[in-house]
């Protein structure tokens, strides 16, 4: 099994088996495995029983959007408080350790994980013709780990974490969320990513589900000379949004 640079991170963390045992705050458990048989992991912090998803690197040539997961994780375990939050993060740091190692799109099986979500309609044939094949492959193993873990703890809100783009997209009831990021990081806001997206996480969880889906567009690293504090302008924007979103469903 190939190491995953993320992985050192993790041994400080108390490691937990199937994803139908209860997870603790401040810890850190397996939750599936690639193709190959790398492990996929999740960090857990808090106590609240909303919980918030933070992923990256879905696409294995998205590198780099590893790093924001592990800053969200940075700045929670430093500045703030878990027993006084209503919700739990769940963080990701690389959906497709398979791609990552090989540097491209989709997984092993070169299937596109952001493409692979189950989807609903298929007698629309104008999104049919919008298919890859590999929209039409069956569900992949990493699809599948975090498909069982939000089985186990339903999302209520979801940050995806993509490059190069360099803005904020969304899907859901997410419009108010994509403003307090904007109210941080000051990215762009582009409702309609202006082409079909079906069999993607967002199409699948923020349209047909309803639960808000926050796309975080990173820019291309060799494009960014103030990289650090891009990270993390976007990490608060990210922990901020979260527990204003949280603070206004609790009222």
């Amino acid at each position: 099994m190939r190491a995953i640079p993320w992985l050192s991170c993790a041994i400080i963390f108390l490691l937990l088996g199937s994803p139908s045992v209860q997870a603790k705050p401040n810890t850190f458990k397996i939750i599936g495995h690639s193709v190959q048989g790398d492990s996929i992991g999740a960090f857990f912090w808090g106590h609240g029983d909303s919980y918030v998803y933070i992923f990256g690197v879905i696409y294995g040539d998205e590198r780099n959007s590893d790093q924001l997961v592990e800053r969200v994780r940075e700045l929670l375990e430093q500045n703030y408080n878990k027993k006084k939050k209503a919700v739990t993060f769940i963080m990701i740091p690389c959906l497709n350790p398979d791609g990552r190692y090989f540097n491209c799109r989709t997984n092993a099986n070169n299937v596109d994980l952001n493409r692979n979500f189950p989807f609903l309609n298929f007698s629309d044939q104008s999104k049919l013709n919008c298919y890859s094949k590999c929209s039409l492959e069956p569900l992949q193993p990493e699809t599948l780990a975090l498909l069982q873990l939000c089985k186990t703890y339903p999302p209520a809100l979801i940050y995806s974490i993509h490059q190069p783009l360099n803005l904020i997209n969304y899907d859901g009831p997410a419009a108010t969320i994509a403003l307090d990021v904007q109210r941080i990081n000051g990215m762009r806001i582009v409702p309609d990513i202006g082409y079909a997206t079906p069999g993607s996480l967002g199409e699948y969880f923020g349209n047909l589900k309803k639960v808000p889906v926050i796309t975080l567009e990173l820019p291309h690293t060799e494009k960014c000379e103030d990289w650090e504090d891009l990270l993390q302008r976007n990490a608060e924007a990210i922990i901020y949004s979260a527990l204003n979103w949280q603070a206004r469903h609790t009222k």
